[in-house]
């Protein structure tokens, strides 16, 4: 398992169950990623559109949010950002379920709660970050 290194990235996790968030909040740091979560597709939306300094380099959205879900969220994103360097990473214990949104470049994968599949997800987004 390769770890990446994360330490000049700037992450966005959406997630309403608290434990997963926690979880990768915690694998993501060790990284040294500089994190920031979101509960809910709204808020996540709110965060990426918002005017920060250091815009988001990689996304992380389970599908399954409150209101908003993780596709619509990510396809709102873009449809006004589609230029956005972020990678995207769509989360679903259902991987065809980001399939009915257009989200170019998304990596999914299943939602386990392993730091194999959520690194080996992060690796695979950042590669096709840097193919772009």
């Amino acid at each position: 398992m390769t770890i990446p290194n994360l330490s000049n990235e700037t992450v966005l996790i959406v997630d309403d169950h608290a434990p997963s968030l926690k979880l990768y909040q915690v694998q993501l740091r060790g990284t040294g990623a500089t994190v920031t979560t979101a509960t809910n597709g709204t808020d996540g939306l709110e965060a990426l559109t918002t005017d920060n300094e250091t815009p988001f380099s990689l996304v992380i959205a389970d599908y399954h949010l409150p209101g908003m879900n993780g596709g619509e969220m990510l396809e709102t994103y873009l449809t006004s950002n589609p230029n956005s360097p972020a990678a995207l990473i769509g989360v679903s214990s259902d991987p065809d379920s980001y399939k009915r949104h257009n989200i170019p470049n998304l990596t999914v994968f299943q939602k386990d709660g392993s730091k194999q599949s959520l690194y080996k997800a992060i690796n695979q987004a950042l590669s096709q970050r840097q193919l772009e």
